[in-house]
C-alpha cells in the first residue's frame, strides 16, 4: 500500500517486517523514540546528568563515584635503570602484558673487531715530507739505514744501532784530534784539557822484557813523579805470595799487618812502686820506684824527644782496686819547654777515668779515647816537652804494690 501526500492514521498499526523511514530531518530534540519490550514504540525525553563511577581498568589504579576521579598508571615492574659503556650492551630486554619493562639483560662484546685499516698517517721527525697519508697503499714498510736494523715482534717495531756497520770517521762530531789509535805507537796526541796532571805514569823495565800475564815479572817499579803510586793492593810475584796493601790513611799493610814507618814508633815504659797512695794524686816514676806526689821530683818526669802521644796505660796491683766502687784517675801533665822545671808549672792535658779491677785482673786505661765519662783533654804533646803520668785512687786502698806500662807513639819524621 502506498500513501501519497500526508496521512493520519487513528488506529493501532502492527508491523511484522522492518520499517525504514527516509528522508528524515534531523533537529535537535528534546525527545527521542524507544522501543520497549512488546515492540512498541514510544517517545521518551532525552536523558542528562554527571557520571555516577569510574573503575580503573586493569594496570591502572585509582577511581571512584564521587567528586574528582584519579586514574593512575600502575607500577607492575622494580627494574632499576641501566647505564652500560665499553663495550657492554644491552642483550634482553623482558615485559609484561601491558608493555612495561620488568627486566633487563647486559652483556660484554668479546670481539675486538679487527679489521682492515682504510686510510692512515704516518709523521715522521726528519725528511722533505713529514706526513705521508694514504687511503689506497695496503702497507708501509719501516727500513733502516747504514747503521741502523729494525725488528718486528709481535707487532712490536724497534730499531737499535748496528755498531759493525757504524763509520766512526763519518759521524758528524768526528774531530780526528780527538781520535787516538791506541794499537799504533805514536798515533795520536791527548790535549792537556783531557786528562788529569800529577796521575803516576809508571815505567817498568828488566830483564824479563815483555811484561804480560800473571807470571810477568819487573825489576824495577819507578814512578815518573813524586807521587805515590795510587793502587789499591801490589802483589810481589804470584797471588798467593807477599801482598802490600793500604790499610788507613797513611798506613800501609804487608800481608795484612802494618808497617812501622818514622812517624810510628811505639814507645814502652814500664814502672813498679809499693806504697799507700790513699786518694792523693801520685806520677808513676820513671826511674827507681819512688813514686811522688809533686812533678818536680826527679823520678817524676822525662822529656819528649819528638811529638808523640800517650796510647795507654795497664797496670796490676796485689789488691782489690774495686774496692768500696773505687775508680782511678790517669792525668797526662807536661812542662813547655822554657819553663822552669818547678812543681806548679805543669798543666794537665789529658784525663782518662776508669773503673778498679779484682786483684787477679788488669786494668787498662786507653788514652786514645777520651770521649768517656771523666775523661777531657788530648793525649797528643809536642817535642821538648817533660811528661809526666799521675794515677788517683777515688777511695784509700791502703799499702798496695802497683806494676805499670805506659804505651807511647812518637813521630819522628822530623827528628
Amino acid at each position: 500500500m502506498k500513501w501519497i501526500g500526508q496521512h493520519i492514521w487513528s488506529l493501532i498499526s502492527r508491523f511484522r517486517s522492518d520499517v525504514y523511514l527516509e528522508s528524515v530531518a534531523e533537529t535537535a530534540q528534546d525527545h527521542v523514540v524507544g522501543i520497549d519490550a512488546n515492540g512498541k514504540l514510544f517517545k521518551q525525553d532525552v536523558s542528562s546528568g554527571d557520571i555516577t563511577g569510574v573503575t580503573a581498568g586493569n594496570a591502572l589504579t585509582g577511581g571512584g563515584d564521587t567528586g574528582a576521579v584519579t586514574i593512575n598508571h600502575e607500577d607492575t615492574s622494580s627494574q632499576a635503570s641501566v647505564d652500560n659503556s665499553g663495550r657492554a650492551f644491552i642483550q634482553d630486554i623482558t615485559l609484561d602484558t601491558y608493555g612495561h619493562v620488568t627486566g633487563i639483560t647486559s652483556a660484554t662484546d668479546a670481539d675486538t673487531y679487527s679489521g682492515t685499516v682504510t686510510s692512515f698517517t704516518v709523521t715522521t721527525d726528519m725528511g722533505g715530507a713529514r706526513s705521508y697519508s694514504s687511503t689506497t697503499t695496503p702497507s708501509i714498510s719501516i727500513l733502516g739505514a747504514t747503521g741502523v736494523g729494525v725488528t718486528n715482534s709481535a707487532g712490536v717495531i724497534t730499531a737499535t744501532a748496528v755498531p759493525s756497520e757504524i763509520d766512526h770517521d763519518a759521524l758528524s762530531n768526528f774531530l780526528a784530534a780527538e781520535h787516538v789509535d791506541w794499537a799504533a805507537s805514536g798515533a795520536g796526541t791527548i790535549h792537556t784539557d783531557n786528562y788529569v796532571e800529577n796521575v803516576v805514569q809508571t815505567t817498568v823495565t828488566g830483564s824479563s822484557g815483555s811484561c804480560t800475564g800473571n807470571a810477568a815479572t819487573a825489576t824495577n817499579l819507578t814512578a815518573s813523579t813524586s807521587t805515590a803510586v795510587g793502587l789499591g793492593t801490589i802483589e810481589l810475584g804470584h797471588a798467593t805470595d807477599t801482598t802490600i796493601s793500604r790499610n788507613a790513611a797513611g798506613v800501609a799493610a804487608v800481608e795484612g799487618k802494618k808497617v812501622q814507618t818514622r812517624d810510628k814508633i811505639i814507645y814502652i815504659e814500664t814502672s813498679n812502686f809499693s806504697d799507700d797512695i790513699a786518694t792523693t794524686a801520685h806520677y808513676i816514676p820513671f826511674i827507681t820506684t819512688s813514686e811522688h806526689h809533686l812533678f818536680s821530683n826527679v823520678a817524676v818526669p822525662f822529656v819528649a824527644p819528638a811529638p808523640g802521644k800517650l796510647l795507654g796505660v795497664h797496670f796490676k796491683a796485689n789488691v782489690h782496686t774495686n774496692t768500696s766502687s773505687n775508680t782511678v784517675t790517669f792525668r797526662l801533665d807536661r812542662l813547655d819547654d822554657g819553663q822552669l822545671w818547678s812543681s806548679g808549672n805543669e798543666a794537665t792535658i789529658g784525663t782518662k777515668v776508669v773503673d778498679g779491677v779484682n786483684r787477679v785482673n788488669t786494668c787498662s786505661a786507653d788514652f786514645q779515647d777520651l770521649t768517656t765519662s771523666g775523661a777531657s783533654g788530648t793525649n797528643a804533646f809536642d817535642a821538648n816537652e817533660m811528661i809526666g803520668v799521675s794515677m788517683q785512687n777515688s777511695q784509700d786502698l791502703s799499702s798496695t804494690k802497683y806494676s805499670v806500662t805506659l804505651v807511647f807513639e812518637f813521630d819522628f819524621n822530623s827528628y
